[in-house]
């Protein structure tokens, strides 16, 4: 929640002035789905909090750019990688429900931008793309827009 509201202050304080883009890894809308499928239980007063959060950053942000791949290609990566992860040790039906609620929050916490300006939330499948060929990729769609 810390984060949520102090990028948000930061981003309002320092502004876009010269059109470069700023990238969040693991940025808002992936800390909303978080607290959205697993966060506090959903009172007024948090819900009230979130969905002023999700509206606000999807009024701010110019692009989302949301790297996929399928749950079987996740769990694959999130087992093979060193460090811990949550459903690192979850039996594959596990894993794929924690997956499944987190898909679950990600999509309400992008609802209102994807209402807003659809073409601005963009899906890249990362499971069958050489990383070479996925940066290329993103480096395009990052590029400041010449309007």
């Amino acid at each position: 929640m810390v984060y949520l509201e102090w990028w948000l202050l930061e981003r309002s304080r320092r502004g876009m002035r010269d059109g470069s883009p700023v990238l969040y890894d693991h940025g808002p809308f992936f800390r909303l789905a978080t607290l959205e499928a697993f966060g506090p239980p959903a009172g007024t007063g948090f819900r009230s909090w979130w969905e002023s959060m999700r509206d606000n950053w999807s009024e701010r942000l110019t692009r989302v750019i949301w790297l996929d791949a399928p749950d079987s290609v996740l769990l694959e990566r999130i087992r093979s990688r060193a460090r811990t992860h949550v459903c690192k040790e979850m039996s594959d039906d596990q894993a794929k429900a924690w997956l499944g609620s987190y898909r679950a929050g990600f999509d309400a916490s992008l609802a209102t931008l994807r209402k807003r300006r659809p073409a601005d939330v963009v899906e890249v499948d990362t499971s069958n793309r050489p990383s070479n060929e996925i940066a290329d990729s993103l480096l395009e769609l990052i590029e400041p827009r010449r309007e």
